[in-house]
C-alpha cells in the first residue's frame, strides 16, 4: 500500500510513458556506466554492503551531504569498521582524503559520478525497511541487472 501517494501512472500503462524520466535518470546514472567494469563491480559490491545496514546508508547520506555543503562529515558515531567502510566507499567514488580518519577535506574527482552517488543514496535512505529487504533480493537475484538492460533496451515492450 502506498502511504500518502497518489498512483500518477495507471497499472496498465506501457513503457512509453516512463520513457522521458527513465531519459533523465539514464543522463543522470551515466557516470557510473562510464566507469571501468572492475569499478563498477567494486561499488556494486559495496553498496549491496551498505545496503545490509540501515544505518550505514543514513550516515553515507549524511556524508555525502556534507561534502557537497564543503561540510566536514562527522563520523564520530561510527565503530572504526564503519568509517573505513564510508571511507572506503568514498575512494571508490573518486574522493581524494587529505586525512582518512578525520575526513578534513574530501575532494571528489569526478562531479557527476559523485552527483549520481549521491542522488543513489539519497533514494535509497527514503526506502522503508521492507523495501530495502526486497532490493537486497532482487540484488541476490541479479534482478537490478535485469531492470537495467530492460531500461536501456527501448525497443522493449510489454
Amino acid at each position: 500500500m502506498y502511504s500518502g501517494a497518489e498512483n500518477l501512472i495507471p497499472s496498465g500503462a506501457s513503457l512509453s510513458v516512463l520513457k522521458q524520466d527513465l531519459s533523465r535518470l539514464k543522463t543522470q546514472f551515466q557516470p557510473f556506466v562510464k566507469l571501468p567494469e572492475d569499478k563498477q563491480r567494486a561499488l556494486y559490491k559495496t553498496l549491496y554492503e551498505l545496503l545490509l545496514h540501515e544505518e550505514m546508508v543514513t550516515a553515507l547520506e549524511d556524508v555525502l551531504g556534507d561534502i557537497c555543503t564543503g561540510d566536514k562529515p562527522d563520523l564520530e558515531e561510527l565503530k572504526p569498521a564503519q568509517q573505513r567502510d564510508l571511507i572506503d566507499f568514498l575512494q571508490l567514488l573518486g574522493c581524494s582524503l587529505q586525512t582518512e580518519l578525520l575526513l578534513q577535506k574530501c575532494h571528489p574527482q569526478d562531479e557527476e559520478l559523485f552527483s549520481a552517488a549521491h542522488l543513489l543514496i539519497g533514494a535509497i535512505s527514503e526506502l522503508s525497511d521492507y523495501t530495502l529487504v526486497l532490493l537486497r533480493a532482487c540484488c541476490d537475484l541479479q534482478v537490478v541487472p535485469a531492470l537495467c538492460c530492460l531500461v536501456s533496451n527501448q525497443s522493449v515492450s510489454v
